[in-house]
């Protein structure tokens, strides 16, 4: 939900880059118009220069037949728009100017945006369901190079972690997270069930997805000192004796409130509330 200052400032934000894209087309327009001033000046001028020329030669029922009037006019007009757009061309950084799609983005997120708390949590299970669905597909390789785990932490701008619940346990988290991750800890040693979960910080700024991550066939075929080697970097408890079905660690992926306003979309967000 965005709110006073928030809102203010996006606002300010967007009205100052409404006006500097104002006043980069009115200087572009005032440049383009002096230009067709000086060319149409410049034909004018070479025209009468030409008509006074063959005048002098006795050419004057010839330039004032109707077939010499439209090619003269032709030939102006043909000039005046290739040399326009060539100085428009050649005239502009197309290395600095402004990609469209990039600024309709920025644009879009800037909006001021209503979200409910019951969006809020929709949103961000439907985001963190795909991002674990997209991680656990190919689960081994995933957690040994962390490349789709980076590509997914900017498209969706999150903080993506593994490990055993204790070796996730952060202060930085607030009371409440830990908590759950302390709840995860109890079931797996009294082998309860586990399954995802959505909590928010305790002073409401972030989202802390959780999924745990269950054993099947995803270390097939991997030696043992791959395997440990998987353990240790994923921040997993030994994983050399575990068996189909075990509990093995959380996928946690921790959303900020702010980027959530910024990249959900209030048409789909309207979608989620009508499932509910």
């Amino acid at each position: 939900m965005v709110f006073g200052n928030e809102v203010t400032q996006r606002a300010t934000e967007e009205k100052n880059e409404n006006h500097r894209v104002r006043g980069e087309f009115f200087s572009v327009a005032l440049n383009f118009f002096s230009v067709v001033l000086c060319v149409t000046s410049a034909l004018k001028i070479k025209a009468e220069n030409h008509f006074q020329i063959n005048k002098k030669r006795k050419c004057i029922v010839y330039l004032c037949s109707k077939k010499f009037r439209d090619m003269k006019n032709y030939i102006s007009i043909n000039c005046l728009l290739i040399t326009a757009i060539c100085l428009l061309t050649t005239g502009c950084d197309f290395s600095k100017r402004i990609d469209t799609r990039a600024a309709v983005k920025e644009l879009n997120e800037r909006k001021v945006k209503r979200i409910t708390p019951a969006q809020f949590t929709a949103q961000v299970d439907e985001w963190g369901h795909i991002i674990v669905d997209s991680l656990n597909k190919n689960l081994a390789v995933n957690l040994e190079k962390r490349a789709l785990i980076d590509s997914l932490s900017s498209k969706y701008r999150v903080e993506i972690s593994t490990g055993s619940p204790i070796n996730l346990q952060n202060p930085a988290f607030g009371k409440k997270v830990n908590e759950i991750l302390d709840a995860y800890q109890y079931n797996a040693e009294k082998h309860l069930p586990q399954t995802d979960n959505i909590q928010k910080s305790d002073d409401e700024k972030f989202f802390f997805y959780t999924e745990p991550i269950t054993l099947k066939n995803q270390l097939d075929g991997l030696k043992k000192n791959q395997i440990e080697a998987i353990g240790k970097t994923a921040k997993f408890d030994s994983l050399s004796f575990r068996k189909k079905g075990d509990f093995v660690g959380l996928w946690l992926v921790k959303f900020s409130k702010k980027e959530v306003v910024r990249l959900s979309d209030p048409k789909h967000l309207r979608v989620l509330s009508d499932k509910q």
